[in-house]
Formats: C-alpha cells, sequence, structure tokens
C-alpha cells in the first residue's frame, strides 16, 4: 500500500508539473507569433518537448531509466507503415466523413496548407514536434505508471483523460472531450493491433493531425 501511495503522489506531481510547464509554453509561444518564420517555426518544434522535461527530471531523480519511454528498434519499418495506414483511416472516420456530411464548421474552420513547403513544415512538425511528444508523454510515462497502479484499462482510461485536460489551453470543454476520446483510440489501437507501439502511435498521431487541414480544404 505504501509503495501504490507514493507511486501516486509521483503521478500527481508530474502531471502538475506537465501542465504548469505547458501553460509557460503556450504563454511563450504565443508572444513569439512576431519573429519570423525561419527562426518560429525550429522554436515551435523544440517548445513542443518543453512539457515533457517535467516527467524527464522526475525519472531522473527516481534514477529511472529514460530509455524504457523509447520505441523498440525491431522492424521500424513495419511499426512506421502500420501508424501512417492507421493515421490515415483515422482521419478519414473522424474528419473526411463528418466534413462530407456538411459538419465542417462544427468542427475545423481552417483548410489546406497554401503551399508544398508550409505543408513539408507542417508535417515534420507534427510528428517530430507534437505527435513524439505527446506520444512518449501520454501513452509511454503517463500510461506505464498508471497501469503500475491499476491495471490495464486505468491507464487507458487515466492517460486518455490527462491528454484529454492537456490540450484545455488550445479550446474549451468540447475540445478536452473530444481530444480524451482521440486518445482513448490511440491507447485501443496500440492494444489491439498486433505489432503496433509507439513509433507506430507517434506517426499515427502525426498523420492524423497533418490530414485534418487536407481534407478541410476540400470542402
Amino acid at each position: 500500500m505504501k509503495g501504490k501511495v507514493k507511486e501516486s503522489i509521483w503521478l500527481a506531481a508530474a502531471a502538475a508539473a506537465v501542465l504548469g510547464l505547458l501553460a509557460v509554453t503556450v504563454i511563450s509561444m504565443r508572444a513569439m507569433n512576431s519573429l519570423p518564420i525561419p527562426v518560429k517555426a525550429p522554436l515551435f518544434v523544440f517548445m513542443q518537448w518543453i512539457p515533457l522535461a517535467a516527467a524527464a527530471v522526475i525519472m531522473l531523480i527516481r534514477r529511472e531509466s529514460i530509455k524504457e519511454l523509447l520505441p523498440p528498434k525491431e522492424k521500424a519499418g513495419r511499426q512506421i507503415v502500420l501508424g501512417i495506414v492507421c493515421g490515415f483511416l483515422m482521419s478519414v472516420v473522424l474528419m473526411l466523413i463528418p466534413f462530407a456530411a456538411g459538419f465542417k464548421e462544427y468542427i475545423y474552420t481552417n483548410g489546406g496548407y497554401g503551399n508544398i513547403f508550409n505543408a513539408l513544415y507542417k508535417l515534420a512538425s507534427y510528428i517530430i514536434g507534437t505527435a513524439a511528444a505527446e506520444e512518449i508523454l501520454f501513452r509511454g510515462y503517463f500510461f506505464s505508471r498508471i497501469e503500475r497502479l491499476g491495471g490495464e484499462t486505468a491507464a487507458i482510461i487515466g492517460s486518455s483523460l490527462l491528454f484529454g485536460l492537456y490540450h484545455i489551453m488550445n479550446g474549451n470543454i468540447v475540445q478536452v472531450i473530444f481530444t480524451t476520446v482521440i486518445g482513448l483510440i490511440f491507447c485501443i489501437t496500440r492494444k489491439k493491433v498486433k505489432g503496433f507501439t509507439l513509433l507506430s502511435l507517434i506517426f499515427m498521431h502525426g498523420i492524423y493531425d497533418f490530414m485534418i487541414p487536407v481534407w478541410a480544404g476540400l470542402f
């Protein structure tokens, strides 16, 4: 029992620290909007990783290996392909179909990337910035810690709720609920699809985010 109490305290501390760093990051990114694109673009990608630093510091304090959060190297190509395919299919179901049915204005108002260079930058940003940082944090760090405390079901629900809460500063309660559902889909996909790993999730997440403006631009 004492061990679980201790783990719960560390988990709560990590969640609070992550949300605190998120607030600082969001405010800083808004302040950088006036910077020229060549300066702003790489900074935005880098800053996606800042909230993850809270979990990394706690792992170092507890002498835990950072390697446990890294995806397996075996069959990396297959992992990536699985992620790309699942991310594309997820975007079709959750975005393309609703857009085609006339619900675009209720879901996403912008569309397209303007030019190929912006599209390539956004693709890289989504995969190595947003997706990589968030998947390592939520489906890696938080999932594994919650699973130790309450099992797989608790980890799926708990990490998804935290994932939804993480996006509160980017929208409203509807955004939080929708993102929580997205988190549940990511978790279930990883558990149910054979050979699906954290690396797969990173590409699934990145491709899903990338395809939203693409589908929106068609309608």
